[in-house]
């Protein structure tokens, strides 16, 4: 099976942009299919969070909230989400 026809557009397209141009226009388009990729994931991530979340037992439930883990924060947090845990807990 041959490329997807897509691909072959992508390069039809870029060969007629001068040099410096379609190396700009290949890099987004890469990272816009990172980004789709990576939502994807983020997706999938949330969905799997959820089903976990909804198989816990109440009570497991609520110890985790109570030690905390509704405060969990990525590293590194944004300032938002630092402000915001520090308001909820004020």
């Amino acid at each position: 099976m041959g490329r997807p026809i897509t691909d072959v557009a992508t390069d039809l397209l870029f060969s007629a942009l001068p040099g410096a141009v379609a190396q700009v226009l290949r890099v987004v388009h890469e990272l816009q299919v990172h980004q789709i990729e990576l939502e994807m994931q983020n997706e999938e991530l949330r969905r799997v969070r959820d089903e976990l979340e909804a198989s816990l037992a109440p009570e497991d439930r609520d110890r985790a909230r109570e030690a905390g883990f509704d405060a969990h924060l990525p590293k590194p947090p944004g300032l938002d989400a630092v402000n915001a845990v520090l308001a909820k807990d004020a």
